[in-house]
């Protein structure tokens, strides 16, 4: 399933982006007026992209799209995404995500000017810049959905899926008028069309357009949309095996590469020609202390310990034929992992409260001795640990401790059990469950 996910936003806003090739698209919208927020679901069926035939007992996981040219060298951009200057800023980071995905790097486009609003459309937050090709494109997969928000303002955002040599693929989010190319190459396909059944707003209506084009490299594509403070720009290698991937920059490492968004994502940044790469990296800083920033890594999973993803559900030993059956709901998730602007910092994102933590990303200040506050790598299987969470996006440590936490990982670290216990400090230990913990597996 191609999913279109919210992104956490407060006031009136409805962001969308896509995430992953499939038959549909899956649109969620998080309703945050008035909080807390609420996620509401709608599918737009979509033609199939289609992929190589293969061996039921012998399923590789990232088979390339098929139809599509090989690379002749070593897949890299040619061209700028958007000009340096337009961007005022690059964040990394999972954003209102349980999982890690392949869209964590944010590009922000600096806040609109202000501009007169038509009656009954939604007013434009940020500046819309230009994207382009940065490389050449095979196929497109993109959709159209007109949003509407609480107060009844409507407004029309973009997303979708550009394809490369080798079925690479390109993530756009949060973009909006097509260029006259992709207006072209829009008119001589036949789209797929429907109603928004569960949107926010009654009557909403979406259409996908899936077709084998030539793109060429540096062709303008679409604008930023301007209702979002940022867009989405992932790129996801298709082909490679896990070990392949481990070596690509920004990657990290996973357990269970088919079982998560970011199973394929790399940096992105790192693919650009020079002068663009050191420009982007440029703007891949702490906005307080004006430190550079790391991209990466998409993937934390550290065997043996706490770090990483935990899936709702035991993984099988062979990975199954159809997509649908690998992946899960990420509200059905829990990500640990560690913060990219301060390693001393870990964080936990949650989605459906089902051990007594209600959805969010908490963090955690670490310590390197004890069973208190440890970074989650050195959560090891034995002993009981407790940890004292605090919203993560507090200005301050200081705060009041949200939740503590009990957790243990498995003797054969494959499984990883935990509760929520109140508002107070952890004290000394030790620690027993209480009857509403949750274990989560590899």
């Amino acid at each position: 399933m191609s999913n279109a996910t919210a992104h956490r936003s407060k006031g009136s806003t409805f962001e969308f982006s896509l995430e992953s090739q499939v038959s549909e698209i899956v649109v969620e919208l998080e309703v945050c007026t008035p909080e807390p927020c609420h996620v509401m679901t709608a599918i737009i069926e979509s033609p199939s992209l289609g992929t190589e035939e293969v061996d039921q007992e012998t399923v590789f996981w990232n088979e390339r799209p098929n139809n599509l040219p090989e690379c002749t060298s070593d897949f890299r951009f040619s061209h700028q995404l958007a000009n340096p200057e337009d961007v005022l800023q690059l964040m990394f980071g999972p954003g209102s995500h349980i999982e890690p995905h392949e869209h964590m790097l944010y590009w922000e486009s600096g806040t609109a000017k202000e501009i007169e609003t038509v009656p009954g459309t939604k007013k434009q937050v940020s500046r819309k810049i230009q994207l382009y090709a940065p490389t050449d494109i095979y196929r497109i997969h993109v959709g159209e959905t007109n949003r509407s928000t609480e107060e009844g303002d409507t407004y029309i955002e973009w997303g979708g899926y550009l394809y490369t040599c080798d079925g690479h693929q390109l993530m756009l989010g949060h973009i909006g008028e097509p260029s006259d190319e992709v207006e072209a190459i829009l008119a001589d396909t036949e789209p797929t069309c429907g109603q928004l059944s569960g949107a926010a707003r009654e009557g909403e209506l979406g259409c996908t357009w899936v077709t084998d084009t030539v793109i060429p490299s540096g062709t303008p594509l679409f604008k930023s949309s301007g209702y979002a403070g940022a867009f989405d720009f992932g790129l996801s290698l298709f082909g490679l095996t896990a070990e392949q991937l481990q070596e690509q920059p920004g990657y990290g490492y996973s357990i269970t590469p088919w079982r998560v968004a970011s199973g394929r994502a790399v940096c992105a940044l790192e693919y650009f020609p020079e002068p663009f790469r050191s420009e982007y990296l440029k703007r891949l800083r702490d906005s307080a202390t004006g430190e550079l920033l790391e991209c990466g890594p998409f993937n934390q999973d550290v065997p043996g310990t706490a770090m990483g993803f935990w899936l709702p559900s035991p993984s099988p030993e062979s990975v199954p034929l159809q997509e649908s059956e690998r992946r899960v709901d990420e509200w059905d998730t829990l990500w640990l992992f560690m913060d990219n602007t301060d390693s001393s910092t870990h964080i936990i994102s949650v989605g459906n409260n089902t051990f007594g933590l209600d959805y969010g990303q908490y963090a955690i200040h670490t310590v390197s001795e004890g069973l208190v506050n440890r970074n989650w790598d050195s959560v090891v299987p034995g002993p009981t640990y407790c940890a004292e969470l605090r919203e993560s996006w507090s200005d301050s440590y200081e705060s009041i401790v949200q939740k503590t936490i009990v957790m243990q990982v498995s003797e054969n670290g494959k499984s990883f059990t935990i509760e929520a216990q109140g508002n107070g400090k952890c004290g000394n230990g030790p620690w027993d469950f209480q009857g509403n913990e949750r274990r989560f597996y590899r």
